[in-house]
């Protein structure tokens, strides 16, 4: 009758306790954290999963090959974009004085700021769409949009000056206008550079 050897457990030879390695206990391996660079791909969401061929571990009993690192995605926030899918939403401030006759404003954006052109009489709150300025569609050559709600900057107060400009502006030239039909109040040029004089500059505190 043929019995398994205690000793070797039927392998043909063993290692005595005395003679193991001792970091790894005769296994062969160890165990060790290690640090590795990841190359995210543009356009991953929340959730995304990355699958890292053979970064995983060795088998823990006998020999074989390394398994595969799975890496869950986690977008956080940013404190000026906010991310919907593949587009993107941020707020720009526009001056009084750009708001009432249009222009142009700087905008964030992830490639750095542009320049968007206001149309006049925008409303605080309102939104325009920036086309292709937002995140690059995963695997895809296109990307989403831009959304920039319009935060309108109302100075907080004002001068005497800037007081009595504005009520001749707007109250004096609509109780007129109301009274006896007129065919233009100021030329466009004139108005324009009326307004722009008095809210380019920071009113005083």
């Amino acid at each position: 009758m043929s019995i398994v050897c205690d000793a070797c457990e039927g392998k043909g030879s063993f290692v005595p306790n005395s003679s193991k390695c001792a970091p790894c206990g005769g296994q062969g391996k160890v165990r060790e954290r290690k640090t590795i660079k990841v190359d995210i791909p543009a356009g991953v969401n929340h959730g995304t999963r990355i699958r890292l061929s053979g970064k995983g571990d060795y088998p823990t009993v006998g020999k074989g090959q390394p398994g595969d690192l799975f890496i869950e995605i986690t977008v956080g926030e940013h404190k000026i974009f906010r991310r919907e899918g593949f587009d993107i939403h941020v707020k720009a401030y526009v001056p009084l004085h750009i708001a009432l006759l249009g222009g142009y404003v700087k905008v964030p954006t992830v490639d750095g700021s542009v320049e968007l052109k206001v149309k006049p009489g925008i409303q605080p709150g309102d939104k325009q769409v920036m086309r292709n300025k937002g995140v690059k569609k995963l695997k895809s050559a296109e990307y989403g949009d831009q959304y920039v709600t319009l935060q309108v900057e109302i100075p907080k107060s004002l001068t005497e000056r800037q007081k009595e400009l504005l009520t001749k502006a707007f109250v004096e030239d609509t109780e007129e206008s109301s009274s006896s039909k007129r065919s233009s109040k100021f030329n466009e040029e004139e108005d324009s550079s009326f307004l722009k004089g008095l809210f380019s500059k920071k009113s005083k505190k």
